[in-house]
């Protein structure tokens, strides 16, 4: 189905997102969200390794050279995005390939971040290069750095709250 070109490619992107954790814990009467969230991963991992194919084909075919807001554009940027989310949790030098260039070559800000929140959340190896070349490249802007905060903080990496408090603690935002 998802290979369907007659799909609307919104309607494929809300498809291929998986609830949030969040939205999960709504479900239970007593929550435990590391539970929820390691089945989640567990999840994410096996799509993507299940659909490997189907999603690195989605993902090519919705390239776009151009950066456009129309919404036909958004819509196939936010269906490539949701490809790369679960590309970035399987095969590792692929995923880590994908990701590292659609961060160097995105022309909008979705696509660096969304580049950027796969390979934090797949902790893949690319991670702490990309996540200090944004930094690098941003750290007088506020706003966007608060980005790169919520993707420090969200972190699943362990010493997640002590790398936070040291990125607060050096922020040299204005």
């Amino acid at each position: 189905m998802l290979l369907d070109e007659k799909i609307d490619p919104a309607l494929a992107a809300e498809i291929l997102t998986l609830p949030s954790v969040n939205e999960m814990a709504e479900l239970f009467d007593i929550i435990d969200p590391i539970a929820i969230a390691e089945v989640r991963e567990a999840l994410t991992r096996t799509l993507a390794t299940e659909l490997a194919d189907e999603l690195l084909a989605i993902y090519n075919a919705n390239y776009q050279s151009e950066y456009r807001v129309e919404h036909e554009d958004i819509a196939k940027r936010t269906l490539r995005n949701a490809c790369l989310r679960f590309l970035a949790f399987g095969e590792t030098h692929l995923a880590d390939v994908l990701v590292s260039k659609q961060y160097h070559e995105a022309n909008n800000m979705t696509d660096a971040l969304a580049a950027l929140s796969a390979a934090v959340a797949a902790q893949l190896p690319c991670r702490d290069a990309l996540m200090q070349e944004y930094d690098d490249k941003w750290h007088q802007d506020g706003l966007v750095m608060d980005k790169w905060f919520i993707l420090q903080a969200t972190s699943r990496r362990r010493m997640c709250w002590r790398r936070c408090v040291v990125c607060c603690s050096i922020a040299h935002l204005p």
